[in-house]
């Protein structure tokens, strides 16, 4: 199984943690901006969400972007 198959798998079960964690390693197909949205909600939902909050991100947000961004990608 590809590790775009196993993110596909992983959005539809609704693990979005694990999902994450394989999507912050692609590097193609995604723009800078998505990646860095990619890589916040990943570290939010993996309990390191401290230092983007104290940096003034609002990791709510970006896990919602995050999340919209890999069903839109992945579930068409």
């Amino acid at each position: 199984m590809t590790k775009t198959e196993q993110v596909v798998s992983l959005v539809r079960a609704g693990e979005w943690s694990k999902a994450m964690n394989i999507a912050k390693t692609f590097r193609l197909g995604f723009t800078p901006d998505e990646i860095r949205t990619i890589e916040i909600a990943s570290d939010t939902l993996n309990g390191n969400g401290r230092l983007y909050r104290d940096l003034g991100i609002d990791v709510a947000a970006e896990v919602f972007k995050c999340k919209a961004l890999l069903k839109a990608r992945y579930l068409r």
